[in-house]
């Protein structure tokens, strides 16, 4: 049975489909993990994204852990190296 705020106040309770990023929300998320790759765009990746196949592709790979390390999110990018530029600032924990 819904909930008294009906359809989209189940979503908003669930963290899961409310569609905010989940590192925002520390009851849920306590770290990630991303990866950036190069791949080659397979044939119906490469239709998709209108590129020759065999075309560079970065591939960024995202993985949101909650608080017992159980992976609660997956995110899998690609994406022409052409179009797109990554910059990182790191930071010692110290």
């Amino acid at each position: 049975m819904p909930s008294e705020g009906g359809a989209d106040a189940d979503r908003e309770s669930d963290p899961l489909s409310s569609g905010g990023d989940l590192m925002c929300r520390q009851d849920y998320a306590a770290h990630s993990r991303r990866s950036i790759m190069a791949r080659s765009a397979p044939p119906q990746l490469a239709a998709s994204l209108e590129v020759p196949e065999g075309t560079a592709l970065l591939v960024i790979e995202n993985i949101v852990y909650d608080q017992y390390d159980v992976p609660i999110e997956l995110s899998i990018e690609s994406i022409s190296g052409e179009a797109h530029q990554f910059s990182f600032d790191v930071f010692s924990n110290s």
